[in-house]
């Protein structure tokens, strides 16, 4: 169509074919000079568990932006909670935390993908009294991952939980964040 509007205005196109050659000549120069890598997509790299614990040992107090870090504060412990759930099962962010504009769906974590295995007991909703109870190395946090990008029908991660043992040294412990959010979030509906 393109091609043809031209045309009607006497402009006269180079051929995709001519093009692709040119491109192509180009190209191969180019990684000449500069190496194979030079073309590959400038992407953002992983978080890896080191950055994700200078991230989750940052002071309370600190000032990002406008905001303060306070790991007690409902948006820090999410975070928190999200990257250290993140670097122990590989779940993507979309997975964790609703992107916005999303509807909420089952492509999602929510409070009832997370069990806890207490003192050889396996609790659906814990009171906050049984949760610091947990004794690291005996108890675990058990995730029943949502359904994936990877894995569209929940067929091959969904239905395998992952366990998650709790282990308070580990300022990464994916089971002691769940604790810490979780615990808050039974204090706050049991003082409602």
């Amino acid at each position: 169509a393109v091609r043809r509007i031209h045309a009607r205005h006497n402009i006269e196109m180079v051929s995709c074919k001519q093009l692709a050659a040119v491109l192509k000549s180009i190209t191969l120069r180019h990684i000449k000079e500069h190496g194979p890598e030079s073309i590959l997509p400038n992407r953002k790299g992983p978080f890896c568990p080191s950055l994700v614990r200078k991230l989750v040992t940052t002071p309370n107090g600190t000032k990002l932006g406008a905001r303060v870090v306070d790991w007690k504060t409902p948006l820090f412990l999410c975070l928190g909670t999200m990257f250290a759930v993140a670097m122990s099962t590989g779940v993507r962010k979309a997975e964790a935390a609703l992107p916005n504009g999303e509807k909420f769906d089952d492509r999602r974590l929510r409070r009832s993908s997370v069990v806890y295995r207490i003192n050889g007991k396996v609790l659906v909703s814990p009171t906050r009294e049984e949760l610091l109870s947990m004794v690291p190395g005996r108890d675990y946090a058990i995730i029943r991952p949502p359904r994936a990008k990877n894995d569209w029908d929940g067929t091959k991660f969904g239905s395998h939980p992952i366990y998650l043992a709790l282990d308070d040294s580990d300022p990464i412990n994916a089971a002691s964040w769940l604790v810490r959010l979780s615990s808050s979030l039974s204090s706050a509906t049991a003082a409602t």
